[in-house]
């Protein structure tokens, strides 16, 4: 067997190094936080999009609804907030009233053990302290089966689940709130540093 050269050997060892660090780096780079703005602020159903204050009529059958407008470096949204047989729904639009998430609130302690698990890793890697404040389930999908699954209450049959924490968490000194998304899996999706609380979205 021919022998590489020292030399050569080194040479190769530290291509090899440059290639996992840069990797390294991409990895790092994949979920360091961007910032989220968001103003947020009451507003009447009639002027909600009319698809919008449709669909959610259609949904939760005339219950009370709190309705919203979203100003974020996204642009401009709507919600429609409503507590749905003990449960607390968010639903947002889009200008035009074309659905963009369904969103439930959630306890924390109430999920897998693993998807539990990988979460609190993952919150230990980027902070020195945290604490969640607030955990959702976040449903995207076509409009008509997220109806569906929200008159049934059958979580089982939406297309797109993801995992939505707000925490409260220090890094570098500062304690800062975060937006954090994960898949069903625990993998992080996108993190957002909260620059202006929304108050009302939190609490809710």
């Amino acid at each position: 067997m021919k022998r590489i050269p020292s030399k050569k050997r080194t040479l190769r060892l530290r291509k090899i190094k440059v290639i996992f660090f840069c990797f390294y780096l991409i990895g790092v780079s994949a979920v360091k936080a961007q910032t989220k703005f968001e103003r947020e602020y009451r507003i009447n159903a009639e002027e909600a999009p009319k698809a919008a204050v449709t669909f959610i009529n259609d949904a939760f059958d005339a219950q009370k609804v709190k309705w919203y407008a979203e100003e974020s470096q996204d642009g401009k949204t709507f919600e429609a907030k409503i507590c749905y047989l003990k449960i607390k729904h968010s639903i947002e639009f889009d200008i035009l009233g074309h659905l963009i998430d369904v969103e439930r609130k959630i306890k924390f302690k109430s999920l897998e053990r693993e998807l539990k698990n990988k979460i609190i890793s993952t919150l230990d890697n980027l902070f020195t302290k945290h604490k969640i404040i607030k955990t959702q389930i976040q449903w995207k999908g076509n409009p008509e089966e997220l109806l569906q699954s929200i008159k049934k209450q059958d979580k089982n049959n939406l297309p797109y689940q993801l995992y939505e924490i707000v925490v409260k968490a220090k890094k570098d000194t500062v304690f800062k709130m975060y937006e954090i998304l994960f898949d069903i899996n625990g993998k992080t999706q996108k993190v957002l540093e909260i620059t202006q609380r929304p108050t009302d979205n939190l609490e809710f």
